[in-house]
């Protein structure tokens, strides 16, 4: 993946989703994939790709402003550890590379 997004357009900023304040998180469909971007301080963003890394769920991962989580069992997922299981067994969420661009843009890439 390497996409470069506006930040303020609409699709980031729907309720109850609002990307443009610190804190704030947008859960998008981008170049095919289900993705979870965490502004935590208009400066550091944090971008997760919503697949379960277990590959044996279908149904994309949730975010509980806390934690990814993921819907088919329940495991954790730390936001804050680059997608750590919280439990600390099987491998991370899928972590992006978000880089602030000039004009409120945001390249995500792998």
């Amino acid at each position: 993946m390497d996409v470069i997004i506006d930040i303020t357009s609409p699709e980031f900023n729907v309720e109850p989703y609002n990307l443009l304040v610190p804190g704030g998180h947008s859960i998008n469909y981008i170049a095919g994939r289900d993705i979870l971007i965490l502004n935590l301080n208009n400066n550091d963003f944090r971008v997760f790709d919503l697949q379960c890394p277990e590959r044996d769920c279908s149904s994309p991962m949730t975010y509980d402003g806390l934690f990814i989580v993921c819907q088919c069992d329940g495991k954790l997922y730390n936001r804050i550890h680059g997608g750590a299981p919280e439990d600390g067994k099987g491998c991370s969420a899928l972590m992006y590379f978000a880089t602030p661009l000039s004009g409120n843009r945001l390249r995500i890439s792998r």
